[in-house]
């Protein structure tokens, strides 16, 4: 595989055209070697626990800056944006990676036929996607909340679908995953991610929540002053939930 080292953003951009197929589990650790995760042998039962909790970690650090596990992103990608994050304000290192060609790889995920968990939205998807390459990024977030809140439930199974309560659905996911691994990790951040998102505290009588609010939002409440970053969190937590 051939990698290109951009020289802004610090991220290594590699061709996916001759990624082999990795499962998750494995990407994580691949981007746990490559961040310099310092520990004991990875492939040990007490070394991938500890990657594992690493992991879970910075999946919550994410998941409470309203984003999630960038899962069309390569191994060594998704190694230096958390990387990054650290350094720098996280929506200035998602918003540059989209920008400098993560985005392509995330819109082709979100349209890959196979993926069937997607179909209810597809059309509002597309639609979206459509919108924002547009720069019609007020247009997307709000459309997006409402395939957000559609794709946690169809995640969470048949008793989620009935639920409205979002937060327990994504709470409930990240219980059912296996203890210390890296999918657990994964739904970390999700669970994160949706409390933050949806929290529901915020009255309307006080002011303008500080990050993106789908109770804002979705009951008119809200300001149409979102960016290109809130449309890019909403994709990229679609395509993190609806793995």
């Amino acid at each position: 595989m051939t990698d290109a080292r951009d020289g802004n953003s610090g991220v290594t951009l590699g061709s996916r055209r001759d990624e082999p197929a990795r499962s998750l589990g494995e990407a994580i650790a691949q981007a746990l070697v490559l961040s310099g995760f310092a520990g004991e042998p990875l492939f040990t039962a007490e070394g991938f626990a500890r990657a594992a909790e690493a992991t879970a970690e910075t999946g919550r650090r994410i998941g409470e800056a309203a984003w999630t596990f960038p899962m069309s992103a390569t191994p060594r990608e998704t190694a230096d944006l958390l990387r990054a994050s650290e350094r720098e304000d996280i929506d200035t290192v998602f918003v540059r990676y989209y920008d400098e060609g993560g985005y392509e790889a995330l819109r082709g995920d979100l349209l890959e036929p196979s993926r069937t968990a997607l179909d209810r939205w597809r059309p509002l998807i597309v639609q979206s996607l459509t919108a924002f390459d547009a720069g019609l990024e007020l247009v997307v977030v709000p459309a997006l909340l409402t395939v957000v809140e559609g794709v946690l439930a169809h995640s969470g199974g048949p008793g989620a679908w009935a639920s409205v309560r979002a937060v327990e659905t994504a709470k409930a996911l990240r219980e059912k995953s296996l203890p210390a691994s890296m999918t657990r990790a994964i739904y970390v951040s999700v669970e994160e991610f949706i409390k933050a998102v949806f929290e529901s505290g915020h009255s309307f009588a006080g002011g303008r929540p500080h990050r993106l609010n789908r109770h804002w939002i979705l009951h008119g409440r809200d300001e149409a002053a979102w960016n290109r970053a809130d449309g890019l969190r909403l994709f990229q937590a679609i395509d993190t939930i609806a793995r």
